[in-house]
Parts: C-alpha cells; sequence; structure tokens
C-alpha cells in the first residue's frame, strides 16, 4: 500500500486514478489467468490501517493514564519536585 493513501487528502484522488485504469487492469488480469471473460473488478478504500494505528494510539493513552493511576502518591509527590527542581 502506497503511504500516501493514509492522508486525507489523497484519499478522493486514488479512487479516481483507480477506476480509471480498470479497463487496463481487467485486460491485465484476463492475459495473465488467460480468462475469457473477466469478472467485473470492484475497488474499496481499505481504511482498517487508519483505524488500527488510532486504536493502537488510544490503547497507549489509557495504558499511560492507568499506570499513572497505579503510582503510589509519594511516587508521583516526588517526580513532580523533581522536575521542579530541573526547572529552575
Amino acid at each position: 500500500m502506497d503511504q500516501r493513501a493514509g492522508r486525507r487528502g489523497s484519499q478522493k484522488v486514488y479512487p479516481a486514478g483507480i477506476e480509471s485504469a480498470e479497463g487496463f487492469i481487467r485486460r491485465e488480469l484476463a492475459r495473465t489467468i488467460n480468462l475469457r471473460n473477466t469478472p467485473d473488478i470492484t475497488f474499496v478504500m481499505d481504511q482498517s490501517i487508519e483505524y488500527g494505528v488510532n486504536m493502537s494510539h488510544k490503547i497507549d493513552e489509557v495504558i499511560a493514564a492507568d499506570e499513572q493511576a497505579q503510582k503510589p502518591e509519594n511516587e508521583v509527590v516526588e517526580d513532580m519536585e523533581e522536575t521542579e527542581e530541573g526547572d529552575e
């Protein structure tokens, strides 16, 4: 899959480009597989990768928030004191 397929602006360009090449793709498919009648081809945008990446980010956020909530309070205070000392 081309990396540009995940970009929002290019999602409108790809279907038009692929659909314009449908005849060529069908001919090549028929020639390669030696089909007398080639079935119609339907192109569908696969958004599962983008969905998976978004879900992965959400899971990472939840895990980080859960780990932060699991820390004992004195550990959280110590972390904040170290940060404040580093800012000076």
